[in-house]
This record gives structure tokens, sequence and C-alpha cells, in this order.
């Protein structure tokens, strides 16, 4: 769940269940690789197919094979062509003829971006070479037409267009370049070389005027990290984040993407061999755990906003499941979300609490014809989360049955307690707050 702000000014801040999504198309049964809108149409890299999908995602052609079939691919467009890079080659669709891209002076790239009139991609095998095309050229390039990141003895490990800096990320270091208007026209800005680098290459991305990534220093771990130019970068996880990363086998084949849904803008950041996925709230700065119901890393691999249809496509990390990202969507392609809310430890001055009752203030009367009687449970622990209660399960109300919040009696009596709420139902979960009647005894000695 999310934070919500200002519901009308009942509460400065509520929880709302995450977007639910629905399937809009299948490609086939692999998973999707990448994707972008060009030319007001769709096109997404399924297995080595490059598919052009029409506004009703009824209406798909297969355009264009690459020569690789799995694993992320990088997409750029410049208004008249559409180039992708899978590594060895590269590759352009104008919207007429899709080909290889032939010119010997390219050897291949992982990563692909347009700025200033120029395609922008990484030289491999890795040699820490950024270099460019011709303008508004894909496939004509010059083999001087390059430039050494140069700043730290690093390898080159992915890049980023956003506003006027292009972000080039070593294992340790990054550089940002401005351009110039140079013979190669892009140049290190000054205090342009930051002491962090990327764990990660598909973690990074543009997000809110800024760029957020899994990056780490010389110094120590892995950490989430936001910045919007020359300078030090923000670390925007928190610490029961890293910890969570410590324990994990493999952090660097992390997969993130940006979003923005009912004027807030989310991070999404999963964890392919940990099977988790977390989503960082910019509005609030805050973090969430997003997984699915029968356990393992949030479906989306990657995210397309296609405004010709003003549908957030994502893409399934294990199929050709093309879905459509959805508020009032309240099953992930019909399996339940599962939302979890915890308390604060609820102490007073380490005196025994009486708990005689506990309502959560929550949206109710949210039936529907999916469940038609949703429930909510709760469950509470007396040491600090360690052990729980069993769940003990209320009605949210069937539809237009809106007078009674949930309500528990009787709970007991604690120094520490914490209470859990969760909802799996297929229906709205809305949260306010929570409110508690309970008498103060004496302190616990």
């Amino acid at each position: 769940m999310f934070y919500e702000v200002d519901l009308q000014n009942k509460s400065q801040i509520g929880f709302l269940q995450c977007p639910g999504y629905s399937l809009k198309c299948n490609l086939g049964t692999s998973g999707i690789r990448g994707g972008i809108v060009f030319q007001g149409y769709l096109y997404i890299v399924h297995y080595n197919e490059l598919w052009k999908i029409d506004t009703t995602f009824s209406v798909r052609t297969v355009v264009g094979n690459l020569t690789t079939f799995y694993d992320n691919v990088s997409m750029a467009e410049n208004g008249v062509q559409l180039m992708i890079v899978d590594g060895p080659a590269g590759y352009i669709w104008d919207g007429t003829t899709f080909q290889r891209i032939t010119d010997p002076d390219f050897t291949g790239a992982d990563f692909v971006q347009f700025k200033d009139g120029y395609f922008i991609f990484n030289i491999i095998p890795n040699t820490g070479k950024v270099a460019i095309s011709a303008a508004y050229d894909g496939l004509n390039y010059d083999a001087l037409d390059y430039k050494t990141a140069e700043g730290a003895p690093d390898e080159l490990r992915a890049i980023v267009a956003d506003q006027e800096w292009l972000w080039n990320f070593g294992r340790y270091t990054t550089e940002l370049w401005y351009n110039a208007g140079s013979t190669f026209p892009f140049q290190r800005a000054q205090n342009g070389v930051l002491q962090w680098g990327i764990v990660a290459p598909w973690s990074a991305v543009s997000a809110d005027n800024s760029v957020v990534w899994l990056g780490n220093n010389r110094d120590g771990e892995a950490v989430v990290l936001r910045a919007s130019g020359p300078g030090s970068p923000t670390i925007i996880s928190t610490k029961g984040m890293a910890h969570e990363l410590g324990k994990m086998s493999k952090i660097d084949d992390a997969e993130g993407f940006a979003y923005m849904l009912q004027g807030d803008i989310f991070y999404q950041l999963s964890f392919p061999t940990a099977e988790r996925t977390f989503v960082y709230q910019f509005s609030v700065k805050e973090w969430f755990e997003r997984n699915r119901f029968a356990g393992g890393r949030h479906r989306a691999r990657n995210h397309v906003y296609f405004e010709q249809a003003r549908t957030h496509v994502i893409g399934d990390y294990a199929n050709g499941n093309l879905y459509a990202l959805e508020p009032d969507t309240y099953t992930d392609n019909g399996e339940r979300i599962l939302k979890e809310i915890d308390s604060r430890i609820l102490n007073k001055d380490n005196k025994r609490l009486f708990h005689n009752s506990l309502i959560l203030d929550c949206e109710t009367g949210v039936g529907n014809t999916d469940d038609t009687d949703p429930k909510v449970e709760m469950m509470y622990s007396d040491d600090n989360g360690r052990i729980y209660s069993a769940f003990l399960e209320r009605s949210l109300g069937p539809k237009g049955h809106y007078a009674d919040p949930p309500r528990w009696n009787r709970l007991g009596s604690a120094v520490n307690r914490v209470y859990k709420f969760r909802c799996a139902a297929k229906s709205r979960f809305r949260v306010f707050g929570a409110y508690g009647d309970y008498d103060v005894g004496d302190a616990d000695q």
C-alpha cells in the first residue's frame, strides 16, 4: 500500500492499495524485453520480434526480427527513426523498413539514448567509450565520433539522458556530460564526476526531474541514489532496505522503471534473483514492498506510458503478457493483491496498556461482483513484531453498507503492542487511520 495525501482533509496521510493490472494482449511465452512509443504506436520487443501495436491492442504486427532472443533491450527514437540495441547488434525502424545497422563503425551497444540530434550509446566490448551517430541518422557512424569517460579508471556500465545532462555510469563513479557544441559535442561538466557508481545497470531511470539508480562507491554496500545534476547524490533508500539488500545473494540484476499515476511519481525496483520488488513514492519519500499474492516479485519488468491509448503498459518478465496498470483494478490479472499495514509500537511510559477496543478507520461498503463481502484481518504482537496472534477477521461491508467500520474488542494487555492489518479482498482498500480505547495500568517491573 502507498501513501495518499490530504484525503479531503480527513487525514493528512492515509493509505491506498497499489494499482492492479488487467491483461491487454499476449505476444508469446517469454518475457517482454523492452518497449517505447514511436509515431503514435506502441513498439514492444518480445523474444526476437519487434511488435507494432495500435491503441486498441488488437491490431498487432511483427515488423522486424532481432538476432537475440532474451534479456533487456534499450530503445530510443528521434521522431523519424526508432533505434534498438541488444548488445551485439543495433537496429533501425523508420515506420516502413526494419534493418540491422551494418556500418562497420558500429560494433554493438547495451544502451542507447537520444539527445540533441544524436543517438548516443556505449561501445562494446566494454571500452569505457561513449559514441554518437550521425545527426538524426542511426544508420551512419564515424569511428572517431566517441569520447571516453576519463574522470576515473572505471568501466562504463550504463548511460541515461536526462534534461541537459548525459549520465555515464561506471562501476564506482559517474560522469555527467553536457552539450558544449564542440566537434564531439558532449563534454564533462564542471564538478561532473560523482564518487558513486552503479551496481545494477538496468536500475538507472529518469524520474521526477532527476535520475535514480542502485549504486555504491568504494566504501561500502549498495544504496538507492537520486541526483539531478553535478554534486553529491542523495541516498533515498532506508537503513531497513539496506539491511534487506545485504541479505540478497545477487543484486546486480535489479531492474527499475518509473511511472506517474494520479499525479504521484513512483520508482519500482525489482530483484529477479531475490524475487522481491520495492517501490519508492517521491511525494512522501517513502518505500513500500510490492510482491505477488502467491509470493515472488511483481510481474512488471518494464513500463511504457502509451499516451495515445491513455494506458500505463507494463510487460511481464516471465511471459509475453502486456498489462494495463490501473488504480481502479483490484487484482493483478485476476490474482488477489495482498495489502498489509503495520502500526507503530504502542507504549506509554513502559506501563501496561489494557486494550479495550480497536477501530480501523477505513472506507467501507466496498463490496463488488468479484468480492461481495470483502474482509480485513487484524493480528497483534506483544514482543515488538516477533510473534503475532492469529488473524481476527472483520467485514469491510457489502456494496453500499457504509455505517460500521471494522472493530475488535477485548484485546488483552501489553506493554509494547503492534497491530498488523491485512486485506486480500478483490475490492478497494483505503485506510485513514486506526483508533483504540485503552486503560493504563502500572509500570512493568
